[in-house]
């Protein structure tokens, strides 16, 4: 079991750090001066490990897909992903824009986006039948640099999936529904 560990971080050393030996229990790299003790073997093993132990939340709890209609899109990526936090698009309404269920329509649809520095005038936050001219899809998917930040901030990029379910929302109308 030892030598399998060892012959599985020597290759996992040599594919992050370049080649290596193992020479009375330590480890050299290309560098003779750098020399990487038992201690520090095991725990680079076990630290290089972790992120293939990584479990898929989806395959946990599988989400339903996220439909093209508003109260889809408030359940399972506007209320789920943060947005409508207090600290987002909540209480504080960052950007002048509240995310909360019953207000997000009025605080979206037809409404000129406040930080939008490219276009004069603004960029509406949604544009009905037109995603590729609402604010709401460029800051989800490629805002310019005085657009302001990519959205949401925290935590990754929506999936093409839910950024294609807002895009169908706003192509059939942005109704409120």
């Amino acid at each position: 079991m030892r030598s399998i560990l060892r012959q599985r971080f020597l290759h996992v050393l040599q594919k992050y750090v370049g080649s290596s030996n193992y020479v009375r229990g330590e480890i050299t790299t290309r560098s003779p001066s750098k020399k990487i003790t038992k201690g520090w073997y095991i725990f680079l093993l076990l630290a290089l490990q972790v992120p293939s132990c990584k479990k898929d939340d989806t395959s946990v709890n599988p989400q339903p897909p996220v439909e093209p209609k508003l109260s889809s899109i408030q359940a399972q990526i506007f209320d789920v992903n943060g947005c409508s936090t207090t600290t987002c698009h909540g209480a504080s309404a960052s950007g002048g824009l509240k995310l909360t269920t019953g207000v997000s329509f009025a605080q979206l649809v037809d409404v000129p986006s406040t930080n939008d520095g490219d276009h004069q005038p603004p960029f509406v936050r949604v544009k009905p039948g037109v995603p590729d001219s609402s604010f709401l899809v460029i800051k989800l998917t490629a805002p310019s640099p005085r657009q302001g930040s990519l959205m949401p901030r925290v935590g990754s990029k929506l999936s093409d999936d839910k950024i294609n379910a807002i895009r169908t929302w706003i192509l059939n109308g942005a109704q409120n529904n």
